[in-house]
């Protein structure tokens, strides 16, 4: 079944802290912003990992692509 929709994703750094969370929300307010890509480049810079938390509650690690 697919996946229900992305809510927010969160970022966690190496040690596993959470760094911030990025909420689809905000692509509702403001097109232009991508809050995956903003993850992503969080994540990049702290050598962490992306999150994505669907509607369902599910959780998906979406960066870095395995």
């Amino acid at each position: 079944s697919l996946m229900s929709e992305v809510k927010k994703y969160d970022v966690y750094n190496r040690k596993g802290d959470w760094m911030g969370g990025y909420s689809i929300d905000l692509e509702k307010i403001n097109p232009s912003i991508s809050c995956f890509e903003m993850a992503r480049q969080n994540a990049a810079q702290c050598n962490g990992k992306v999150i994505a938390i669907s509607e369902d509650g599910s959780e998906k690690t979406v960066y870095p692509e395995k």
